[in-house]
């Protein structure tokens, strides 16, 4: 508890004082990424920044195809959102999964917005910033605390790697996807369902002129 809230002070003292975009959402994800050791963080860390840099791939990619074509841009965003749901249920890693995700959805809004192309990838690059700025500050702060329990930690890996080594084999393959990722009509119907609640939210929420 301590690290946590250490990381998300520290994120919000830098958001605040060079009043970077997307607080909020770096001070959430050092709740999310933060774990028991160095190493488990580091791993999420790494999975969780290559999720977010491809989700902002996606974003300006499907950008330049579909922004000036408002019915082309909602089919984008209603396909983009079963990708995204499909995905948390047929990828092996959660993270990776909901890291592509969250990205998309808090810039759907922005990319909405009647401010110049220049301003809209400005702040979805921000909103990358903000994870990869949260990562940092995490790894550093699980560092400092593993320095004043190295005895700890070492035995406690040590313990581990024995543990692992009888669980599984050397060089066990790492999937991305579930081996019923294509053949299980649960993913499909996953995906949907989180498909139709996100767009009609959307719908709604467009419609309506909300912010």
């Amino acid at each position: 508890v301590a690290r946590m809230v250490i990381c998300a002070t520290l994120v919000m003292i830098l958001t605040m004082t060079f009043r970077i975009p997307y607080g909020m959402h770096g001070a959430v994800f050092t709740l999310i990424i933060s774990r028991e050791s160095p190493r488990a963080t580091l791993k999420h860390v790494r999975t969780t920044v290559i999720a977010f840099a491809f989700s902002a791939v996606y974003i300006f990619i499907g950008a330049l195809f579909s922004l000036d074509d408002p019915t082309l841009r909602l089919l984008w965003i209603i396909g983009t959102l079963f990708i995204a749901f499909y995905a948390i249920s047929a990828l092996t890693n959660y993270v990776a999964a909901t890291g592509f995700g969250i990205l998309i959805a808090i810039t759907i809004s922005l990319w909405d917005m009647h401010v110049p192309v220049e301003l809209k990838v400005e702040n979805t690059l921000w909103a990358f910033a903000q994870t990869a700025m949260a990562c940092a500050i995490t790894l550093l702060v699980e560092l400092v605390f593993s320095g004043f329990r190295r005895g700890d930690a070492l035995k406690r890996s040590a313990a581990e790697r024995m543990a692992n080594s009888k669980l599984r084999p050397d060089n066990s393959p790492v999937r991305l996807f579930a081996r019923d990722a294509l053949s299980n009509s649960d993913h499909i119907k996953f995906g949907l369902r989180g498909c139709l609640a996100a767009s009609l939210c959307y719908i709604i929420y467009t419609s309506l002129a909300w912010p």
